[in-house]
């Protein structure tokens, strides 16, 4: 039973790894080029449905292994606009995608935020219920 659950993890598993390519990307801002830390990475598989997702480290860069010959990958950054590209890769081989410029998304700015606080004390009535014996037999 072992050496049959060992060669169906070997017969679903083996090929994804073999057929899968490596992507590499940079996330960058696109007014200074200072890296994206931690942008939101989705690659997209047909029918836009999501296959897998991935962070960016404190460089913006990331790798990523896609089992896909076709793909989107979807980029989203707060504060800046969301990035879709198409990725068609008919020999299968790994893929350096180099930097991604996203753009500061300029609808959806704060001119200013106004912080207001006051005082409430308000006291606080406590009542502690006990149940009665009829309460307590109940429950038994």
């Amino acid at each position: 039973m072992k050496k049959l659950g060992l060669l169906f993890l070997f017969c679903t598993w083996f090929p994804m790894i073999c057929i899968s390519q490596d992507i590499r990307i940079k996330i960058v801002s696109e007014d200074d080029a200072l890296p994206l830390p931690q942008a939101s990475i989705k690659i997209l598989g047909a029918g836009s449905t999501l296959h897998s997702s991935y962070t960016a480290d404190e460089k913006g860069e990331s790798r990523m292994k896609v089992p896909l010959d076709s793909f989107d990958i979807y980029v989203s950054y707060m504060g800046y606009v969301d990035t879709r590209l198409s990725v068609k890769n008919t020999e299968s081989k790994d893929i350096d995608l180099g930097s991604i410029a996203m753009y500061v998304d300029s609808t959806n700015r704060l001119d200013e935020i106004v912080v207001t606080a006051q005082s409430i004390i308000e006291g606080v009535n406590k009542t502690i219920v006990f149940p009665t014996s009829q309460q307590l037999k109940a429950s038994n």
